[in-house]
């Protein structure tokens, strides 16, 4: 059942954070995920971290806060964690909320380029710089 307020706070790790959301999120995924390949390329300036899906389309979106770049993915996916480190990205965490995998990338600073866009139907790719 969802939890109804304005905004939610989950813990993941050590870190807390703040999602601004009104429905409940979870650590673990509410049903098997579908599985994922995956790529990061990093340097100092920037990150640019490549998901395929096992499905013939996968679909996602971002959204910039202050404190953190959030992506959201339509469906539920294993997506393994790797530990971005730039000049304005500090790792990632993955929760799940509804049919939605999120991933969160903590923000040491506002990145000049952040998106997500499809490479083909079933590849995604994000970038921050």
């Amino acid at each position: 059942k969802p939890m109804m307020q304005e905004e939610s706070q989950i813990q993941t790790g050590n870190t807390q954070i703040n999602a601004g959301v009104n429905e409940e999120e979870h650590t673990l995924p509410p049903v098997t995920p579908k599985r994922t390949w995956i790529t990061l390329d990093q340097s100092p300036n920037g990150m640019l971290f490549r998901i395929a899906g096992s499905e013939p389309e996968l679909n996602a979106f971002g959204e910039l806060y202050s404190d953190r770049y959030e992506v959201f993915i339509e469906g539920i996916w294993d997506i393994y964690l790797r530990k971005p480190k730039t000049h304005c990205v500090n790792g990632m965490k993955r929760y799940y909320r509804s049919s939605e995998t999120v991933l969160v990338f903590p923000l040491l600073c506002l990145p000049e380029v952040n998106r997500v866009y499809n490479e083909d139907a079933r590849t995604i790719a994000i970038e921050i710089r």
